[in-house]
């Protein structure tokens, strides 16, 4: 008959623990991996005398099990701990195209369009849906990601059922090998003793006695010593590292050992449930906090003194308060109502915090050297000649001048409307004017003679701007000698 291959685990209580206490010393990863893999445990206990009580190896097992299920469970709350905090992503991601988009609409030719779609994270051509599923796509990845470790590494079902005593042999030749060991042990156990975190020096002196440990349990051939103090002495050295350095002449703060976490697995205490279940709710709340900073710092915002900022709340999930802006260090400001929806203006210089994306959809405004490109069809024969003008003008009242906005994408198209019908009208009038003369030149020299004097026209019209009613109710001053060109369809 044919048995199951089984692992050698050996097991030697010595008396190095801090305050006298027993330790168990065995190969802690050839156990882990046999329980995990639920491959039989061949076991060796190494003692002077046998006990009345051989239930030490037992009770070791049983908590090498409980520590691996609390691994699992650790590595389950940080997954939930990913997913909590994935909530928050998308809000972060939406900003954070946002302020790519004003970056991206500053690049000649393309970046008007481009700059447009990744600022909306594509709202402005698929809408809401399209936005939530951009914004969305980093917490996707890394939950796919989280997910793919997690199935490489599956956790199993460990059972107790699996740690059988009675498979046990004893081995009494650990004398030798205890009374070498004892000045190193008892120097050991004079570090540890009434100090549960080391220092780096401390550490450092704890390596070197483990690696004395070593060596010696090497000699006398004790396999389980050797492995446990190669463990711990690797682990103090570890803790006995300069901390990492963060930027020249600072470091991040040193990390004391924990003597009780190094030590736990050789210990015949049982771990608390307690513990296990804390280190899963501060997980999720650890999650929580993430996902709630991710939140928060998709709102925050800063403007200059020459800037605004227009923020207004998404028809489909609004709520009261929904428009409110907390400028830091100056309180809160309600919304200003433009038409039937809900915008606030929010004026620099300063930093402010309102509803992330896409609860609010934000656009940056500049209060001055502003650019306004029309077209005006110019009068005359053959038809299809247009005038093209760029006018420069600031924003003097900037209510006034949102309250003429049909939505955030048509920031300058009220504007840039009635000065085109004021110059269209005006140019027409003078032209009909002329034209209607008795003794008026042909229709093209008339025409050619508007082209040269466009430029003083235009002077005038901006002169005619400012004390125009028309005009005032934008709130904006235009900047005198705009430049203009002629073209035909």
């Amino acid at each position: 008959m044919r048995h199951a291959p089984s692992i050698p685990v050996e097991y030697a209580p010595i008396p190095v623990g801090p305050d006298d206490t027993e330790l168990v010393a065995h190969d802690r990863h050839r156990l882990s991996d046999a329980l995990v893999r639920g491959i039989p445990v061949a076991r060796t206990l190494r003692i002077d005398e046998l006990p009345d009580d051989v239930a030490t190896v037992a009770r070791i097992e049983v908590g090498a099990i409980r520590r691996l299920r609390q691994a699992a469970r650790a590595a389950q709350a940080r997954r939930w701990r990913v997913y909590v905090a994935a909530a928050g992503l998308p809000f972060l991601t939406a900003t954070l195209l946002g302020l790519l988009g004003v970056w991206l609409g500053t690049v000649p030719v393309i970046g008007e369009p481009v700059g447009g779609f990744v600022g909306t994270a594509g709202g402005n051509v698929g809408g809401l849906p399209l936005a939530a599923i951009v914004a969305a796509l980093p917490s996707v990845w890394w939950i796919r990601r989280v997910r793919r470790a997690s199935r490489a590494a599956p956790q199993p079902n460990l059972r107790q059922e699996s740690v059988a005593t009675s498979e046990l042999t004893v081995n009494d030749d650990l004398g030798p090998f205890l009374a070498d060991a004892r000045e190193t042990m008892r120097d050991i156990g004079g570090i540890l003793s009434g100090n549960p975190r080391p220092g780096g020096e401390q550490a450092h002196r704890l390596a070197i006695r483990f690696g004395a440990l070593a060596r010696i349990a090497a000699r006398h051939d004790v396999p389980s010593v050797v492995a446990f103090a190669a463990d711990a002495g690797e682990q103090f050295r570890i803790a006995s590292q300069p901390p990492a350095r963060l930027i020249p002449g600072l470091r991040l703060r040193r990390r004391p050992a924990s003597v009780v976490k190094i030590l736990a697995p050789y210990m015949q205490r049982r771990a608390s449930r307690v513990q296990a279940r804390a280190s899963r709710l501060l997980g999720i709340a650890s999650g929580l906090v993430v996902a709630g900073a991710a939140f928060f710092a998709a709102g925050v915002f800063g403007i200059r003194g020459d800037e605004a900022l227009l923020l207004r709340t998404n028809e489909a999930i609004v709520f009261p308060s929904s428009g409110t802006v907390l400028a830091l260090r100056h309180g809160f400001d309600g919304p200003a109502e433009s038409g039937t929806n809900t915008l606030t203006v929010v004026q620099g210089p300063g930093i402010f915090w309102s509803w992330p994306r896409p609860i609010t959809e934000r656009r940056l405004v500049p209060l001055t050297n502003r650019a306004l490109d029309i077209a005006v069809p110019f009068p005359g024969d053959p038809p299809g000649q247009h005038l093209n003008v760029e006018f420069r003008y600031e924003i003097d009242d900037l209510k006034s001048f949102v309250a003429t906005m049909e939505s955030l994408d048509e920031i300058d198209s009220a504007l840039a409307r009635v000065v085109s019908a004021e110059l269209a009208r005006g140019f027409a009038e003078r032209y009909e004017t002329e034209l209607a003369l008795p003794n008026a030149l042909p229709a093209p020299f008339i025409v050619a003679g508007l082209q040269e004097g466009a430029g003083e026209l235009l002077g005038n019209f901006v002169e005619f701007s400012e004390i125009s009613d028309a005009f005032a109710a934008f709130g904006v001053t235009l900047r005198p000698e705009p430049s203009h060109s002629f073209s035909r369809d």
